[in-house]
């Protein structure tokens, strides 16, 4: 039982490295194109856009 679990795994192994390479020059030469981060700026959002404060010193602290 041993051996053949050691044939299979060898055998395995041997034909995994035998694959041919593939050429990946022009996947790597092809340039992604990035939009450049929006930046909003909250003073100039209306109000309703505005984030709420959340008061978290007025809420209970959490029991240990």
């Amino acid at each position: 039982m041993r051996q053949y679990i050691i044939f299979i795994v060898s055998t395995l192994f041997l034909f995994s490295c035998t694959g041919q390479k593939q050429d990946n020059t022009t996947a790597a030469s092809q340039q992604d194109t990035l939009a450049p981060p929006q930046v909003t700026i909250l003073a100039d959002l209306p109000d309703s856009l505005h984030p709420k404060p959340s008061f978290w010193m007025l809420r209970p602290n959490p029991e240990l």
